[in-house]
């Protein structure tokens, strides 16, 4: 399921900035781990603007490999998504971000989903309020699986002081997810 990226994401890109916030700030690979992502295209010493969406895909699934082998790969990917909001909010931007996600409600920021991910690369987000505290979220020409993301918006919108709750709905060349809270 989602093993690969689809013809949309490989297409995709990401923002060398998402790049840092993930493998500079949060994991901070050394050794092997390092190498394979160098030779996968991620030189940690030497970021670019812009990288493939099939590059960080990849690159996510080597972290996966190198920091959560022994998690069935949905959970291994959702810690990396979560592993990333704390990379980013490390970074200048980050730290700016962070001062105001608890002052924001969580329902105003699930309904940002796609503004806030639109400054990480060309991907695509389109928001469905079903209720109060749930909102249902389409993902196209996404560079990360949907556990990653999943991990991602419940750590991020949980910065809010709200718990949140993500649930991977579909997954075929796009993917959906429902956000409870």
């Amino acid at each position: 399921m989602n093993s690969t990226p689809k013809s949309d994401a490989a297409r995709a890109t990401v923002s060398g900035s998402v790049v840092e916030a993930l493998f500079v700030r949060a994991l901070k690979p050394t050794g092997a781990f390092e190498e394979e992502l160098r030779v996968a295209g991620i030189n940690i010493g030497r970021l670019e603007a812009q990288y493939p969406g099939e590059t960080f895909y990849t690159g996510i699934e080597i972290a996966r490999r190198h920091r959560f082998s022994k998690l069935p790969k949905s959970d291994g990917e959702r810690r990396l998504g979560s592993l990333f909001v704390q990379g980013f909010l490390d970074t200048l931007i980050g730290k700016v971000v962070g001062v105001a996600l608890p002052m924001l409600a969580v329902g105003r920021l699930a309904d940002r989903v796609p503004r806030l991910l639109s400054s990480g690369g060309d991907m695509e987000a389109r928001v469905e309020k079903l209720s109060d505290t749930s909102r249902r979220v389409t993902f196209r020409r996404m560079s990360s699986p949907s556990n990653f993301m999943a991990g991602l918006l419940e750590e991020g919108l949980g910065r809010s002081g709200t718990p949140v709750q993500a649930r991977v709905l579909e997954e075929k060349a796009d993917y959906v997810l429902q956000l409870s809270w």
